[in-house]
């Protein structure tokens, strides 16, 4: 009897489910830090840095369900394991379908220049007012940066231009604010005063960087 059992006895004992299992929970680890860092952010759960931290370490953990998953299935293969070479197989091509978007936006930053300030007025760049006290408690720095900046900016966007247009000053303004709500950002201040601005903000999506403020003058 203890024979035949031996011999019904699955080749690799349990080790080779285990090894698939757990690249089955570590692949569900990477898709919630992928897919919560995002929502975690916007609902003030989580700061700027901490959220693409979290992004980051779903990445990691992504490479890692592979790594493991691809182990499970070399071990499968030598045990002729069916069930869990087809577990490993699929656990590579969920987590590979996973990362795809992330690593579309990592490929997509890699082409951009690493400023988070745009101006058609390099030169006497139009300030913050309105959203001053918002730009003092995120990570960049609420000044123009200066000259770095600007250089960045000509080489990536030398299209980025001052636009004149011969029409009453009321009218371009009126159709710059109703730009602005058309892109559904929020309007924090319109000052017809000294320098003719508008401070609008919006909350990024996910997988961008921070927040984006824009000025008429």
């Amino acid at each position: 009897m203890s024979v035949l059992k031996r011999q019904h006895r699955q080749r690799g004992g349990r080790w080779p489910s285990r090894i698939a299992g757990f690249g089955v929970l570590l692949l569900l680890l990477a898709a919630l830090g992928l897919a919560g860092a995002g929502p975690a952010y916007r609902l003030e759960l989580l700061t700027l840095g901490a959220a693409f931290n979290v992004l980051r370490f779903g990445a990691l953990l992504g490479l890692a369900a592979i790594a493991v998953a691809l182990l499970a299935l070399l071990v499968a293969l030598l045990c002729r394991r069916r069930g869990v070479v087809w577990s490993a197989l699929f656990t590579i091509a969920a987590t590979i379908a996973l990362l795809a978007i992330p690593w579309t936006y990592w490929q997509r930053a890699q082409s951009a220049p690493p400023i988070h300030d745009i101006t058609t007025d390099m030169e006497d760049p139009p300030a913050f007012v309105a959203l001053a006290p918002e730009r003092e408690a995120a990570p960049n720095a609420v000044d123009y940066p200066g000259e770095s900046f600007a250089r960045r900016q000509r080489e990536a966007y030398p299209d980025i231009q001052p636009r004149h247009f011969p029409l009453p000053l009321a009218t371009v303004r009126a159709a710059a604010e109703a730009a602005v709500l058309d892109m559904g950002w929020e309007i924090a201040d319109i000052n017809i005063d000294a320098v003719d601005t508008i401070e609008a903000t919006r909350r990024p999506r996910p997988g961008s960087a921070s927040r984006m403020t824009w000025w008429y003058a």
